[in-house]
């Protein structure tokens, strides 16, 4: 019984010790899988963020457009470009504006701004297809006056269905980089956007340094695999959209771009992979105190369930046992012997013996009960010390014993055993004893373990007539 309360707690020890690899293994796994579906969540991210922010861009070019379309209407309907009231309305639009113009040109290319001064934009690219009836975002260039970078929105004016001049807008880049940097604009995710030759449009602190966004790339950042500068820029200019990743001072970033819309432009998202790793340490870090947890837990329940069978194994023995000798009671003895002759048993020999301590109730008698006690203990202890731990050894009552010799490998063994028993003379507190011995074999004497008892117990009465302290067959019985 021991020995299966050792293997019951041998398995369970094996089950949670699986357990806890299991979850230091998904630990592992987690660890790993995190930080990959934070990168692929970030790059949805980025992506969404972007096209947020290209439809943003959109609006506003349109919302400046729409501005555009008022000053246009208001030249058509009065004398010509000259007019006074013109001028008022350009005054009004420009007041305080430092960084953004709103001018009027003619047909001869002079622009006006309301400001008394003029200026010859004859040779602009955007004033000659403003003239000719196209809508005209420029792309970057330098303002003649001041030599700050701007964009130009251009739109024809026309009276009667003829072209008579172009309303134009100008904003230099760092105001047109504040403007998609405004309060709607926060959380979006654009960064910045540049023309298909690097030039920004709009950037963040820290690439005024840089003509180009490519020139920051190539001079601060560390490009590996087939994510190379030159990869970078034939995707942009191919007007093509997705993520390209590089590193500075060894940390990844990624760069999620996309085609605006407008002329050659190019929206820009970026983010530090070292967000992904705070992010994936927090989580991780979450996941390690849930593991100990687990396997804390798991070392409670262990200690529980251990406990539990200790109880459950010791009231069973309790229930087993003979509470004096310690030995298998004999309906329990019975129980595991027909279980044994049922499987692996029923084709092999055994033996068994049927046996009492001589004269016992002389004993009582004469010694008291607490001494009969002693030899039946000390009875009990011979016969596991005389028989293999395989045997099965039970009280059936009284000072009667049975013993169960499983699969014999010859009949001269229980001989042996019969006649080693039969020399004990002392047991207890050195109380002279013999004892009697009726032995019958399976499956020659009997099929089942109560029939083989049964004949045992007949030669054991015939060993009482015979003058008791010896053995005898079944066998030599017929």
């Amino acid at each position: 019984m021991l020995r299966k309360r050792t293997s019951s707690n041998i398995i369970l020890i094996a089950i949670v010790v699986v357990l806890v690899l299991l979850s230091v293994v998904s630990f592992v796994l987690y660890q790993n899988n995190t930080r990959n579906i934070l990168a692929e969540k970030s790059k949805a991210d980025m992506k969404k963020s972007t096209d947020q922010s290209i439809i943003l861009t959109n609006s506003l070019i349109d919302n400046y457009f729409s501005e555009l379309d008022t000053i246009a209407i208001f030249c058509s309907v009065n004398t010509g470009i000259n007019d006074h009231e013109i001028f008022e309305l350009l005054q009004q639009k420009n007041l305080g504006n430092t960084y953004s113009q709103i001018g009027v040109a003619g047909l001869d290319g002079f622009i006006y701004t309301g400001s008394g001064s003029k200026q010859n934009v004859s040779g602009q690219d955007y004033f000659q297809r403003a003239i000719k009836g196209e809508r005209v975002v420029s792309n970057v260039i330098t303002d003649a006056n001041t030599g700050r970078d701007i964009i130009v929105l251009a739109i024809p004016i026309e009276r009667n269905g003829v072209i008579t001049g172009a309303a134009c807008s100008q904003y230099d880049v760092q105001s047109f980089t504040d403007l998609l940097s405004s309060s709607q604009f926060k959380g979006a995710g654009a960064t910045m956007i540049m023309q298909k030759n690097g030039k920004m449009v709009s950037s963040y602190v820290g690439m005024e340094a840089f003509d180009t966004f490519y020139d920051a790339l190539e001079q601060q950042m560390e490009f590996r695999g087939e994510n190379t500068l030159e990869s970078f820029k034939s995707r942009v200019k191919n007007e093509e959209s997705g993520l390209f990743t590089y590193f500075r001072n060894n940390n990844e970033r990624y760069v999620y771009f996309e085609p605006v819309g407008i002329n050659d432009w190019t929206m820009i998202s970026l983010v530090m992979a070292e967000t992904i790793d705070k992010q994936t340490t927090a989580i991780n870090a979450g996941a390690f105190v849930l593991m100990i947890f687990n396997i804390l837990l798991y070392g409670v329940i262990l200690a529980i369930v251990i406990a539990i069978i200790k109880r459950f194994g010791k009231q069973m023995e309790a229930n087993q046992r003979d509470p004096l000798t310690r030995l298998y009671n004999k309906d329990i003895a019975h129980t595991i012997i027909e279980r044994h002759l049922k499987k692996e048993g029923q084709k092999q020999r055994h033996a068994c013996f049927f046996l009492d301590i001589d004269d016992f109730k002389h004993i009582n008698d004469t010694y008291g009960h607490q001494t009969g006690d002693d030899v039946l203990f000390s009875v009990a202890q011979i016969l596991l010390h005389c028989f293999r731990e395989t045997d099965i050894i039970a009280r059936f009552g009284g000072d009667e014993f049975v013993v169960w010799i499983k699969d014999l490998p010859s009949a001269d063994i229980v001989r042996q055993k019969a006649e080693m028993l039969c020399n004990i003379t002392a047991a207890g507190p050195n109380i002279p004893i013999s004892l009697s011995i009726g032995i019958a074999w399976y499956p020659s004497d009997g099929t089942s373990y109560t029939e083989v008892m049964q004949h045992a117990d007949e030669a054991l009465y015939r060993t009482k007539h015979s003058g008791k302290g010896n053995y005898q067959f079944y066998s030599d019985l017929q």
